[in-house]
């Protein structure tokens, strides 16, 4: 062999070489996907897919409150989700001054970038508290509504809060009989059954 010959044969073995630590390179992440958790559409449970699902909630949410107003109410808490359906549940604790409660989007993840919203259970649009305790108490007082106790919800499917009033009835225990949109100041007299039980 002459030199020219060594030259290449060096030159080859160094490529083989090359050749197998980069094999050795992509060969250790395919198995660690491998070992990944993945939903029954394929989908792989990855932290950037979390991290990317996070992301899509957080828009979905200060798209209709405004960014102010989620960055002001809306702390992120934990996102959970089921291999069935590739469904993940993006939590957040809500605050309003006093008031806090466990808010939640759900969101379907066909791909790491493709998502869609199946499911809120959240303010989407800025909620205010206007009408005070005092003023709610107020109302009912003119209303001549006879209640045991009221407190302030959240009422997701109205997008508001309420000031519910309730009185507690033999027949049927607690029952809601007024309520002030805490937003709007519109009331409800909610008519309920007598105390009496009947005798047969």
């Amino acid at each position: 062999m002459n030199t020219k010959e060594y030259v290449i044969l060096g030159s080859i073995v160094v490529l083989l070489f090359f050749v197998l630590v980069t094999l050795n390179k992509i060969e250790a992440p395919i198995e660690q996907m491998e070992k990944l958790p993945k939903c029954d559409n394929g989908v792989i449970i990855t932290e950037d897919l979390k991290s990317n699902v996070v992301s899509f909630a957080n828009n979905y949410i200060s798209n209709g409150t405004g960014s102010d107003y989620f960055n002001n109410h809306y702390h992120f808490m934990t996102v959970e989700y089921s291999s069935i359906g590739c469904v993940f549940v993006v939590k957040y604790d809500y605050t309003y001054d006093e008031l806090h409660t466990i808010m939640n989007i759900k969101v379907k993840a066909f791909s790491n970038k493709e998502f869609e919203v199946v499911d809120t259970n959240a303010f989407l649009r800025p909620v205010s508290l206007i009408v005070s305790k005092d003023e709610a108490v107020s109302l009912a007082k003119q209303n001549n509504i006879s209640y045991d106790y009221y407190n302030l919800v959240i009422d997701i499917k109205s997008q508001t809060f309420v000031y519910k009033f309730y009185k507690n009835t033999l027949t049927e225990g607690d029952v809601d009989v007024f309520e002030v949109d805490g937003q709007s100041k519109e009331i409800r007299v909610i008519p309920h059954l007598p105390e009496e039980i009947p005798i047969v």
